[in-house]
């Protein structure tokens, strides 16, 4: 936080992280002790304190094996189809670069390649000169 806390900001991270400063950002605590030591927040952290203690209170709610199972099962279905999805599109790309390559070798070669019609001028041909009788 830059400059300093106000009285609101105060109640943000009560209300967001406790009465306990250890579990408030880093960046607040310094600001907010100093806003402790010039303001009156008993009441404040006294709601704040009685609220954790409550909630410390209250036992975590253990899933049961059917809920775990389910979430496992489902995790290897997604991982499965993903795996099924990048090869699929892996497929995909491999083919769209041959496809690609076979499109420019064809182009090159009908670029490069000379005219496939050759005049014959005096017996000449595409093996030389042919020698006629006459």
């Amino acid at each position: 936080m830059n400059g300093p806390m106000d009285e609101q900001r105060f109640r943000q991270l009560l209300d967001a992280y406790g009465s306990r400063r250890q579990c408030w950002p880093v960046a607040e605590r310094e600001a907010a002790s100093l806003f402790a030591q010039t303001h009156d927040v008993s009441a404040l952290t006294g709601r704040a304190a009685a609220l954790d203690l409550l909630l410390d209170g209250i036992a975590p709610v253990q899933p049961s094996a059917a809920l775990v199972g389910r979430i496992l099962d489902e995790g290897q279905t997604e991982l499965a189809r993903n795996r099924r999805h990048r090869r699929w599109w892996w497929g995909v790309g491999l083919l769209a670069v041959g496809m690609a390559g076979g499109i420019c070798g064809a182009f090159t070669v009908a670029v490069i390649t000379p005219s496939a019609t050759i005049y014959a001028d005096n017996g000449a041909t595409a093996f030389g000169l042919v020698q006629t009788d006459e």
